[in-house]
């Protein structure tokens, strides 16, 4: 009897220790951002389907700098997306009034300063960019279900 006890206790100390160490770690804010940037871009995106180029930058508005540049990790997310993805400092025409290549269709997508109303729903500054006469800007609430986000609105911000 003494014996079935033991390994009684013993069974049960193992169960508790593997609920114990079956704890799900949340990814800390910083490491949800590129999700959440990315679950923005594939929004805008689905307004983007006649481009054949969209350039991507993390600045929350229409003032594009190589610094802006997504990382090569990031960048690997959206590899044999259609239409093709590019940084925004690969964008050769910006430094005119407009991104037109001739003969190209082009957009710059950007999205900047995420702010976090809670652990799961964040508002997201971003929007798209054809020239200085042709931008616009939205206010995106993005919500996480699950381990996703999800853009769930676009408050239109800005147009020029």
């Amino acid at each position: 009897m003494n014996r079935f006890i033991a390994i009684m206790i013993i069974i049960w100390s193992l169960v508790l220790v593997g609920c114990a160490s079956t704890q799900v770690t949340q990814p800390s804010r910083e490491e949800q951002e590129n999700d959440i940037r990315e679950a923005v871009f594939r929004y805008i995106l689905q307004e983007c389907r006649n481009q054949e180029v969209c350039y991507l930058s993390f600045s929350g508005d229409a003032r594009f700098r190589e610094d802006n540049d997504p990382s090569k990790e990031f960048m690997q997310r959206f590899r044999g997306h259609k239409p093709l993805m590019k940084k925004v400092s690969q964008c050769a025409s910006l430094k005119g009034t407009g991104i037109k290549s001739p003969g190209k269709k082009e957009v710059i997508l950007f999205v900047g300063a995420i702010k976090w109303i809670s652990d799961i729903e964040v508002e997201a500054k971003g929007g798209s960019y054809l020239g200085s006469l042709s931008a616009i800007g939205f206010i995106y609430r993005v919500v996480r279900e699950g381990n996703r986000w999800v853009v769930k609105e676009a408050i239109f911000h800005w147009i020029s």
